[in-house]
């Protein structure tokens, strides 16, 4: 899963089309596997129990949620 949208810049600073075809397949790869992410994220907390949640939230991705969720499990 892309964890950062497609830079807008490139490596020298200059904007980049996003107009283009290529760029908005990315953007749209991203956008969908965000959303999916979120959606497990928030699978993964309903599930818990109230007490652990807090502890959980705070996390980023649906896979450091899980590494996190591991460890003491």
């Amino acid at each position: 899963m892309p964890k950062f949208p497609p830079f807008d810049k490139d490596q020298d600073g200059k904007p980049i089309d996003t107009a283009h075809v290529q760029y908005q397949e990315s953007l749209r790869t991203y956008q969908d596997c965000f959303k999916k992410d979120q959606g497990v994220c928030f699978t993964m907390l309903y599930c818990m129990h109230d007490d652990l949640i807090g502890e959980f939230e705070s996390c980023p991705t649906a896979k450091d949620m899980w590494d996190q969720l591991k460890n003491p499990f």
